[in-house]
This record gives structure tokens, C-alpha cells and sequence, in this order.
């Protein structure tokens, strides 16, 4: 019996610790402190004591090694989600237009969202979705170098994200649009550098396009989707997903 319960005990305390709270861990060392006279009691009533003596002993450690089964099988021992601090975070981009109000809407969703105070901000303006592979890209410029239009870009606001959030931040996306899929400046900034466009990892193939369909939907499905191909054309009411 009390090598089965001492089996219990190590095994059930293999849980894992990385994502482990402090409270956790001192479960754990009280386990394996029970452990420990559960083995004493083994060596010292093995040969010595007497048999009654032994029992007495044995019901004792027991008891303590029931408590300790049941705080193993208590929530505080099952594993958890990992929480928006402890993901490893992603990269995503939208585009709407011209990016400036684009991106203030987002730096306002971040603070909304993930609580994140002015040094933790990551919304950041700038061009994506062209074919071109040249490294140098500016806004508009006189002396036309690196003109993220002509090089097929549009404009978007990047973010840095955990990605359960993904949805969340799509939302708010979808938000930017009227009833009938316009943008907000629809009918002033037109040209492909302001085409609406949602850059993810996977694009159009991964689980994220799926909760990208859902939020769109959960938004008045104003919007039809496309693969974006690079150097797209701005399409009233549709939005362009790149990888």
C-alpha cells in the first residue's frame, strides 16, 4: 500500500512548471515533503517497530497523502491557457485608407484590449502588400525615391499582438467601415496604396482567416474578401488577405 502511495505521490507531482505560480510550487514541496515520511516510515517500521506501531504511522502518512491527492486534483493544478502576457506574440497589419486615423484607432484598441500604457504601444504606420522587393520605400517625394505607390504598396498600420486576441483587434477593424463596406475617406484617397488590406500569418490558409470571416460577420458582413496577390487594385467594399 505504501509503495503504491508513494508511486501516486511522484508521479502526480510531475506537472509541469513552467507556467507554475509560486502557490503551486509550494504544493509541490509539501508533496514531496509527505513523500519523504512516507519513505522514513518504511525504513524506520520495516525492521524495528513493532507492527502496531508501524500501522499507526502508516494511517497518519495516508491521511496526509489523501490531503495531497486532492490538492493535486484541484484547478490549481491543471494546466491553464496561457494568458496574453505569456503568449509569444504575432504580427499583423491593416489597411484602410489613408493610415494616420487608422492607426489612432488602433493605438486606442490597444490600450481598450490589452491594457497597454504608451512605452507597451506597437501601432505603427506603413506599406505593405506590393510585389516589389526593393528595401527602400518612402512616402510620396519629389524625387520619386522608393514611392510606396509605385512600388505597389498600400497603406497599413502594423501590430504586434497575442494571438487571442486576433479576433478582438479584427472587430475593431471592421468597425472603420459604414453599413454599405465604405471607408472612411471611400470617396477622398482612392488609388491602390489605399485599398483595404489584412496582413496574417498563413493569409487566406490559416485558423486566423477563419476568426477574420467571423468578425466580419459579427460586423454586418459588409466586406468581401480576396486573396491578395500583390499590387492589387482598390475595390470598393473588399478586402484584400496576404500572408
Amino acid at each position: 500500500l505504501l509503495g503504491n502511495t508513494l508511486h501516486l505521490i511522484i508521479s502526480s507531482s510531475c506537472v509541469r512548471t513552467t507556467t507554475m505560480t509560486h502557490t503551486r510550487t509550494n504544493y509541490i514541496l509539501t508533496i514531496l515533503t509527505i513523500a519523504a515520511q512516507v519513505c522514513n516510515a518504511l525504513n524506520l517500521h520495516g525492521v524495528s517497530s513493532t507492527r502496531r506501531q508501524a500501522l499507526r504511522d502508516v494511517l497518519s502518512i495516508t491521511a496526509k497523502t489523501t490531503a495531497a491527492a486532492s490538492l493535486i486534483s484541484s484547478p490549481l493544478f491543471l494546466p491553464t491557457a496561457a494568458t496574453a502576457e505569456e503568449e509569444e506574440l504575432m504580427t499583423v497589419y491593416f489597411g484602410c485608407g489613408c493610415f494616420w486615423h487608422v492607426q489612432h484607432e488602433f493605438v486606442e484598441a490597444e490600450r481598450r484590449i490589452l491594457q497597454r500604457d504608451d512605452a507597451s504601444l506597437t501601432a505603427r504606420a506603413g506599406y505593405a502588400g506590393g510585389k516589389s522587393k526593393d528595401t527602400t520605400v518612402c512616402y510620396h517625394n519629389a524625387l520619386n525615391v522608393g514611392d510606396y505607390g509605385s512600388l505597389g504598396h498600400a497603406e497599413v498600420v502594423a501590430l504586434t499582438i497575442p494571438p487571442s486576441s486576433f479576433e478582438q483587434f479584427a472587430l475593431e477593424y471592421f468597425k472603420l467601415f459604414d453599413d454599405k463596406g465604405n471607408r472612411p475617406d471611400q470617396f477622398g484617397d482612392k488609388g491602390p496604396e489605399y485599398r483595404n488590406l489584412v496582413g496574417l500569418p498563413g493569409g487566406t490558409k490559416s485558423s486566423y482567416a477563419k476568426q477574420l470571416i467571423s468578425a466580419s460577420m459579427a460586423t454586418g458582413d459588409k466586406l468581401d474578401f480576396a486573396v491578395g496577390k500583390g499590387d492589387d487594385k482598390d475595390l470598393r467594399a473588399v478586402t484584400f488577405v496576404m500572408d
